[in-house]
């Protein structure tokens, strides 16, 4: 079967997660202008992976883990001000 996705390169991706001085996990990304949120998608799935082989464990323990909390989330996001122009995402 072909592969008819399209192919989309990451180059230069930032995401910083970083604990503030009142103690709250605090997310930052920087994306470079062109990027949309099919790159940061890929960047999750990627993450996934990484933590997976870190912790030698199958891909699906940890994607077990994301989709129960994606399905319930438990704690809430504040989303800052975006930097970037959102028109074609």
């Amino acid at each position: 079967m072909t592969d008819t996705r399209e192919q989309i390169e990451i180059t230069n991706p930032l995401v910083i997660v970083n604990q503030t001085p009142e103690g709250k996990v605090q997310t930052s990304l920087y994306p470079p202008f062109d990027y949309t949120h099919q790159h940061f998608a890929l960047l999750a799935c990627d993450l996934i992976r990484h933590v997976a082989a870190m912790y030698g464990v199958p891909e699906d323990k940890v994607w077990y883990w994301v989709d129960r909390e994606r399905r319930s989330p438990s704690t809430k996001i504040n989303t800052a001000e975006r930097p970037f122009s959102t028109a074609k995402n």
